[in-house]
C-alpha cells in the first residue's frame, strides 16, 4: 500500500471518528444512555467480527475500518452523557468531578492497554494482540 494511500485511510478512520462522536451524542440524545450503548456495542462487535473475513480484500476492510471508528468513537460521548445524567440525579454538586472521572478513565485504558499491546508486538508478535 503507498504511503498516500495510507494516509488517506488514516484521514477517512479519523472523519469516521469524528461522526461516531457527534452521531454518539445525537444517539444518545434521542434513545437515551441504554439504547445507544447497545447500538454503538452492536455496531463495534459486527465490525469486531467481520475481520477476519474483510481483511483480505482492501475495500471490504477500508469500509469495515471506517464503521470499526465510527462505532469506537461513538462511544465516549454516549457514556459520557450517562455519567452526567447519573450526577446530575445523585450528587448534583459532583458533576464536573464525575465527568472529570469518566474521561480520566477512558485516558488510563487507553494508556494501559496501548503498552499491553506494544508489548505483545514487541514480544510474541501482532496476531498475540486480542
Amino acid at each position: 500500500m503507498s504511503p498516500a494511500a495510507v494516509s488517506l485511510a488514516l484521514m477517512a478512520f479519523g472523519a469516521a471518528a469524528v461522526v461516531g462522536n457527534v452521531g454518539g451524542g445525537r444517539l444518545s440524545d434521542a434513545l437515551g444512555t441504554r439504547r445507544s450503548l447497545m447500538a454503538a456495542l452492536v455496531g463495534l462487535v459486527l465490525a469486531l467480527a467481520t475481520l477476519p473475513f474483510s481483511a483480505p480484500h482492501v475495500l471490504t476492510m477500508f469500509a469495515n475500518l471506517l464503521l470499526w471508528s465510527a462505532c469506537g468513537f461513538c462511544l465516549g460521548p454516549i457514556v459520557q452523557s450517562g455519567v452526567v445524567a447519573a450526577a446530575e440525579e445523585v450528587a448534583p454538586d459532583a458533576v464536573a468531578t464525575a465527568s472529570g472521572f469518566n474521561i480520566a478513565t477512558f485516558n488510563f485504558g487507553i494508556a494501559t492497554f496501548s503498552a499491553i499491546g506494544g508489548v505483545l508486538v514487541a514480544g510474541p508478535g501482532i496476531l498475540m494482540t486480542p
